[in-house]
This record gives C-alpha cells, structure tokens and sequence, in this order.
C-alpha cells in the first residue's frame, strides 16, 4: 500500500480546498442509467493495459476512485464492464477517461488520460526540473521546490511523490499550470476570481483562492460523486451520501455492503445492495448477484484455451477471445490475460 496521507498532501498542494473548509458527498443520483462503464471488448483493452502498464492500475484507482487492486484479468473487466446502479453519479465522466484508455495505443498515452500519473522513479520529465534542458521555461525549474510546471503548462511534475497532475483534464475544468505566491504549482483554471463563494455548477465543485485570487475547479464526475452543499457544515464540495468521501488507507473493501476504493485520502462506492447484489470479498471486493453463475474465484477462470478466456461479469460467464481484438492470451503472475 502507498502512503495515502503523503499523496493527499501533495493534492491538496495542487489547489484542493483545505478539508475543513469543504465537504463532500453525493448529491441526487444524475449520472447516465444502465450498463456497465464499457463493453466487454473495450473493458478487457483496458484491463491488458493494467496488465502490462507499470502503475496504470493506481492511476486509474486514485483518479477515479475505482477498485483497481492488481488481482485477475477477470475481476479488472468485471469492475468495468460489470453492471452499474441506475443513475450512478459520474458515470459519464469515468466512461470517458476509460475509453480514453481503451483506444490507447501504449501506456504513455493510457497515463495521459488520466487525472493523475505515477510515473517510474526516474522519469525523464521529473529529471529536467532539476536543471535540464528546460530549467527556468517551465514555472519552477532549477529551484528548491520538487514541483513545477510542465515546459507546455498543461501539467504539475511533482516529482517528489513521483506524481503529474494533468491540469488539462475534464477533472480540473480543463486548467493550466500556474505557480502561485509561495512559488506553488497548481491547476489553475482563471487567474481572477469567478466565484465568491464556493459553489457548484452541476457535478463541477469551484472555489477561489484568498490570497492569490485564483479559481479552482474540481469535477466531481470523475470521482462517481455529485456536488452539492454537504449536509453537516452546509459547504460546497463532491459529496457521497451527503459527507466529505474521506479515508484514511488505500484499498478496496466492502463497507455496508458497498464496494469502497479508497485511493489519496478520498473513496468511491459502488452501492451493490441498490442492485439486489452483495459485496464478496474474494478475491477483491465486487457486486455478485445472488443468482451468480460464476465466481471470481472459479479456478476455470482466467485460463488460456488458445485465444480463449474465461471470464466472469456480473455474476455471468463469459468468454472472450483475445483475437478479436488484436491481442493474444498470455499467462502472467494472475493466470491469464489478453496481451
């Protein structure tokens, strides 16, 4: 497990509201109704990726906080092309950055989806903040702080948790990379204020910064969350069940029958009791319907019968052949997997 309360620290460096400023929750279920995030092709295109992609699976658990623990090729596509509640908040946000990754065509741009990513130790873009090629054109290079813009201002390098934060995306309401007063990158989506209070623009949360008088925006969507005034302290920010989705540990657990991913201090749900499904535990939490026909755990599944693999989505079996879209079944560390 990462060390959560460091990552959110460094967020809330880049231009979140201090938490007990702002709360959050979930306001009236209006995301889109029915299905799953993706279908069963563009699922599995996005689970080869996690597969194979060095620290893909965080990106997308702690940008969209989805349960992506490394376990089988068959519980990532159950999660995504798993059914969802009617009405899931956020449903189309998330469905966009995941088809984003889907029709990616290497991890570089799978990451670049994404609101966050977790580049290797080492990353040559975290490398040239101290001094390389592109010191002192990019908001910050060459000085004591381990953040700075990227050389495009579309990015935070926030290389001392080995983290970039895209600015340009939906996220942020589409930001730039500004450095404030104490020599801070963030996402910065007006260099004025807009608002004079928090507020919210249907799922999209916005505040202003006191001191440099720059607007802040945070798209709740991408969080499977809405934005509403939270029920406690009557301030605006995302909101699940009417609370700041506030944890303290990465991870993926059940939780009154939910399936809780906790990634960077904050956790989406997946109500499975609204569906008639529980939260099985095994091998990573997800809904199964009490009529299940298969389980993660089938020892069946996972396996490689030439292009063929066996699956199990929403409780359905199901059977994928890796062929059909351009890749091959290929045994790694969790059985078997499209690659």
């Amino acid at each position: 497990m990462r060390n959560a309360g460091a990552l959110l620290a460094a967020t809330l460096l880049l231009g979140c509201p201090s938490l007990d400023g702002f709360a959050g929750g979930d306001k009236a279920e209006a995301g889109v109704s029915g299905g799953g995030f993706l279908s069963l092709a563009d699922a599995a295109r996005v689970c080869s990726k996690v597969v194979t992609c060095p620290e893909l699976d965080y990106a997308i658990g702690f940008s969209l906080l989805l349960p992506m623990e490394p376990t089988t090729f068959s519980t990532c596509v159950d999660v995504l092309a798993g059914p969802l509640p009617p009405g899931r908040s956020g449903k189309a946000e998330q469905t966009e950055s995941l088809t984003c990754v889907a029709k990616a065509t290497n991890c570089a741009a799978a990451a670049a989806c994404l609101p966050y990513e977790f580049p290797l130790p080492g990353d040559p873009r975290c490398e040239l903040g101290t001094g390389g090629a592109d010191a002192g054109a990019d908001g910050g290079g060459g000085s004591s702080n381990p953040s700075r813009c990227s050389g495009d201002g579309k990015s935070v390098l926030h290389c001392g948790y080995d983290m970039i934060v895209h600015c340009g995306h939906g996220h942020f309401g589409e930001s730039s990379c500004v450095v404030d007063s104490n020599d801070v990158p963030r996402c910065v989506a007006a260099t004025t204020c807009t608002v004079n209070a928090p507020m919210c623009s249907s799922t999209t949360s916005m505040w202003c910064d006191a001191v440099d008088k720059f607007t802040y925006e945070t798209n709740c969507g991408y969080w499977g969350a809405g934005c509403g005034a939270d029920q406690a302290t009557g301030s605006y920010f995302c909101l699940v069940n009417g609370a700041i989705p506030e944890c303290s540990t990465d991870g993926v657990q059940c939780v009154s029958g939910r399936v809780r991913a906790c990634y960077g201090g904050y956790f989406g749900d997946i109500d499975c009791p609204v569906m008639g499904s529980t939260c099985n535990p095994y091998p990573m939490p997800h809904c199964s319907p009490p009529s299940a026909a298969c389980k993660q755990t089938d020892s069946d599944l996972n396996v490689c019968q030439g292009s063929q693999l066996a699956l199990c989505v929403g409780g359905k079996r199901q059977t994928l052949d890796c062929a059909s879209i351009g890749l091959s079944c290929a045994e790694g560390p969790s059985g078997g997997y499209c690659g």
